[in-house]
């Protein structure tokens, strides 16, 4: 966990899956900070790619807080419809599981 601490940009989902049981407020802080915040492109399939992000922490972690972090950046971002777009579509998949 420390060296994915001093080094996040390591940090993918097998790997906060396997420390997910053990540090669950680290991952979350991690996971949220260091992989969907830090996609760098503003495009749709960099869209794309944080709603599988989200939705792959949602199948080892909190599915709550993956519903809460797409609304928190559709209202952060309220002027990127691609994003809102691709975030609807994850979060109406995380809704019917």
């Amino acid at each position: 966990m420390d060296l994915i601490e001093q080094k996040p940009k390591h940090l993918n989902a097998e790997i906060a899956e396997t420390l997910y049981q053990q540090y669950p407020e680290r991952i979350n802080d991690l996971y949220y900070h260091d992989v969907i915040l830090n996609e760098r492109s503003v495009s749709r399939p960099a869209y794309r790619r944080i709603a599988k992000k989200i939705l792959a922490y949602a199948k080892f972690g909190d599915p709550v807080i993956a519903k809460a972090w797409i609304k928190k950046l559709q209202q952060a971002y309220p002027r990127r419809w691609a994003m809102i777009s691709e975030l609807d579509t994850a979060l109406a998949k995380l809704s019917s599981d």
